[in-house]
């Protein structure tokens, strides 16, 4: 109780015990009158090791190592999901979209047979064909409304009241065998008890509480969910963010985790229609400081901003050919240490619905080392759709002097950039300079003349089948 007339307080709780979640109200009276804040949620450190790691189910470019020691680990996603699930002793809590794969569902029928509380959420209106062969005496609970994706997680919680045996598991991920062997995915585990009971307050919300049944009558998915978890905790001396959605904000953590990054933004997508989202990529790329790439898979959907940020300058690819790409991460500052190097991951896809309507599940790590893994991972992606659709030899050109008065010069790598298409844009996507190459383009050389174009920045591509480069062009007097 604080009994001075202020508007500022500072409180120190002594006594709370590590890796704990804890309940917190504040309220203030002023005579007769008594303010209340609302109930939040917080965590305190807890005495956990710490430990993350970052598992991919594609190839990884380790010449990307920063330093070259952190190299990021591809292996057999099914294979580490079972040996996590190989280790519950007391408790084993799953919240998954949906399960086709035999090798996870035997492992999980294993720890029930060795005496593990388990619990099993997933979506019903997704193909559960791995659910016919679970334990019986496994208790299963489907999301039944046919809103968006519905209960869309991919996480695990393993023995989350132990201190160094508490796991999380989430990520992209879902247990069916395309996600598992063949498309592009992301799973992260962390070690942490404040973060395992984090997710466990979340999963007994949808259950309908804390019992080994679930309980329809007081569970709550979707839109119906309050925010009640703690959103900060510091793990093995890292910031980390938990986000659910709908309840939490997720695209307000996301444009935060954006609008931090003061050196670079690489993102790996499955699709990208929600347009603040898309509008803080684009005002991104629009800093000349600011280096921005981006892979997306569905680019042709419904609302699809892919096309947008193309026209804005942004240096965004389709994902092709198959596999799909079926990440949701991005990438913040990965090479500047001295600012702060991040990785946003999860469930929730950059659309409405998942802010919405789909329960989802996002954490924002503050670690170099994770992102510097993820970053790995997002190269060989981004470097196998540039090789496999780009000529490097077509593609690459010098653009001097840059910045410009009255002229500017190209010269190309290569003497031919036949059917090609040459745009200069302005920063609201305004084509103020195109040029169409024909099936013949001999020179190697050009010069354009900008004496016209006020001073500003502005963003040069060039277009061809083998997909877009551009440069940003800046235009000073």
């Amino acid at each position: 109780t604080i009994s001075e007339s202020t508007t500022t307080h500072n409180l120190t709780l002594s006594g709370l015990d590590p890796g704990e979640v804890y309940f917190l109200q504040v309220y203030s009276v002023a005579g007769e009158d008594t303010a209340f804040s609302n109930v939040m949620a917080a965590a305190t450190v807890s005495n956990s090791t710490g430990a993350m790691k970052a598992y991919f189910n594609g190839s990884v470019d380790n010449s990307y190592a920063d330093p070259a020691e952190n190299i990021a680990i591809s292996t057999n996603l099914r294979d580490t999901i079972v040996a996590y699930i190989d280790r519950a002793q007391s408790t084993l809590d799953l919240a998954i979209y949906n399960i086709f794969n035999p090798g996870i569902v035997e492992a999980i029928n294993d720890a029930a047979e060795r005496g593990v509380t388990i619990r099993y959420i997933g979506e019903g209106q997704s193909g559960n064909i791995g659910l016919t062969s679970l334990d019986p005496s496994v208790p299963v609970f489907l999301r039944q409304t046919t809103v968006g994706s519905g209960m869309h997680n991919k996480f695990v919680i393993v023995d989350f009241e132990t201190e160094n045996e508490s796991y999380v598991l989430t990520g992209s991920t879902n247990f069916s065998n395309n996600n598992l062997f063949t498309d592009h995915n992301n799973l992260i585990i962390l070690q942490d008890k404040a973060l395992a009971k984090a997710y466990t307050i979340e999963f007994n919300e949808m259950w309908g509480g804390s019992g080994a049944l679930p309980d329809e009558a007081t569970s709550r998915f979707g839109s119906d969910k309050i925010n009640n978890t703690p959103k900060d905790f510091i793990i093995g001396g890292k910031k980390v963010e938990l986000y659910f959605s709908p309840s939490d904000g997720t695209t307000s953590g996301i444009l935060n985790a954006l609008e931090s990054a003061d050196a670079s933004i690489d993102f790996a997508l499955l699709l990208l229609t929600q347009n603040d989202l898309a509008n803080m990529v684009i005002a991104k790329s629009d800093d000349f400081f600011v280096e921005v790439t981006g892979i997306i898979n569905d680019v042709n959907i419904s609302g699809s901003d892919f096309d947008q940020m193309v026209q804005a300058g942004v240096y965004v690819i389709q994902h092709t050919p198959a596999p799909v790409l079926h990440h949701k991460y991005v990438i913040v500052d990965h090479a500047d240490f001295s600012a702060d190097p991040l990785v946003l991951t999860g469930s929730h896809n950059w659309s409405a619905s998942a802010n919405t309507e789909n329960d989802e599940n996002t954490l924002v790590i503050h670690d170099a080392a994770i992102t510097n893994q993820y970053y790995q991972e997002y190269k060989a992606r981004f470097n196998e759709v540039v090789v496999t659709i780009h000529n490097p030899e077509i593609l690459e050109f010098n653009l001097y002097p840059n910045p410009a008065q009255d002229q500017v010069n190209l010269q190309f790598s290569s003497h031919s950039v036949a059917n090609s298409r040459l745009l200069i844009t302005d920063i609201q996507g305004k084509t103020v300079f195109a040029h169409n190459f024909g099936t013949y383009a001999g020179q190697n050389n050009m010069q354009i003349s900008v004496a016209a174009l006020p001073s500003g920045v502005y963003i040069l591509s060039l277009d061809g089948e083998w997909g877009r480069t551009t440069e940003k062009l800046i235009i000073s007097r």
